[in-house]
């Protein structure tokens, strides 16, 4: 019987080649095209997911008067250890300095240009998780000349040779490679090539830094507890502010707003309402594209329908036969 069914739609096909190829192009082309769009979409909603702790990290952004109001994504580079001393909901805080800067390496007499060694704390696998092949997290960027490579640089520097303790110069200052990382995934707004230890900057440098609240120089993520409660967090920093942000704003003769805010990790890639933010996703084209596979899947799908509807007339003749056979209706159906 399946012989005979098979048999009967080929012959359906063949006789109706233009009506068929019509019918089943068009289904087909309409469900690659969502599956392709379905594709962009689960790429675009799975940033961050690879983070062990991606609920409970958040990034500090700046919200401050500067001539005119200002929501910054980069704060100072002291706010960070300050509210981990401060606070026990939070328990660690990671800074980067330099994400969107080239590096240049030195080998030999040739120079290379590599994208974002960034400069962070040691506690930057503490907070995220991206995967050491060699080295101790422990251990990696406690030394200011320590240096953590991406994998891809390292076989492209080092080749087989093991990469822990060879020597790397670096916009002119040696480095010395304690860790190897994988390359981190596409699917992360934090992408670099090289991590460089936060002691690594000058010591005057990092003093101005450290002692200039306005100074919007990074990045800072934060892990806290799992209690942790956003907006409960926002509200306690009044003596925060007190502590210390008032008296460097009288010292220096600044004033007006100055708030902090926690930002989800989660949320960082459809947020683009933050200056000095790093290019993002938009979340209107994640609405605009579904709606866009819906309606393509709907118009392939009522296509089909019709053109198969078109084509019911002619298959009387068959129907009738195998009802003559004493066909049941669910063969008949088919």
């Amino acid at each position: 019987m399946l012989k005979n069914y098979m048999l009967t739609a080929l012959r359906n096909l063949w006789r109706n080649k233009v009506y068929a190829f019509v019918s089943l192009f068009g289904l087909a082309l309409g469900i690659s095209c969502t599956l392709l769009i379905s594709l962009y979409i689960q790429d675009e909603l799975s940033y961050e997911n690879f983070q062990e702790n991606k609920s409970r990290i958040y990034r500090l952004s700046l919200e401050v008067e500067l001539g005119s109001e200002m929501h910054s994504a980069a704060s100072n580079m002291s706010a960070g250890p300050t509210l981990v001393d401060e606070y026990p909901e939070i328990e660690k805080a990671v800074r980067i300095y330099g994400m969107t800067q080239n590096a240049t390496v030195r080998v030999g007499d040739i120079n290379y240009q590599e994208p974002a060694f960034i400069i962070t704390d040691s506690t930057f696998f503490d907070v995220f998780t991206f995967e050491l092949i060699h080295g101790n997290a422990d251990q990696v960027l406690r030394k200011p000349n320590s240096l953590v490579l991406t994998k891809s640089i390292s076989d492209k520097y080092f080749g087989d040779k093991d990469p822990l303790g060879q020597e790397l110069r670096v916009n002119n200052k040696m480095y010395v490679v304690d860790g190897v990382v994988m390359d981190p995934p596409a699917n992360t707004e934090i992408q670099f090539a090289g991590l460089r230890a936060f002691s690594a900057l000058p010591p005057q440098m990092s003093e101005q830094m450290m002692g200039d609240w306005y100074w919007m120089s990074g990045y800072t993520y934060l892990l806290t507890t799992p209690e942790f409660d956003r907006d409960k967090m926002e509200n306690k920093l009044e003596g925060f502010y007190s502590k210390y942000i008032i008296p460097f704003q009288e010292a220096n003769s600044v004033g007006g707003k100055y708030l902090y805010h926690f930002d989800p990790l989660d949320g960082l890639h459809f947020n683009n309402t933050r200056e000095f933010d790093l290019p993002r996703g938009n979340i209107l084209y994640i609405y605009v594209f579904s709606a866009v596979a819906l309606f393509i899947l709907l118009i392939a799908c009522i296509n089909f329908i019709n053109l198969t509807l078109a084509q019911s007339s002619r298959r009387g003749r068959e129907v009738g036969v195998r009802k003559t056979l004493g066909a049941h209706n669910s063969a008949i159906r088919r």
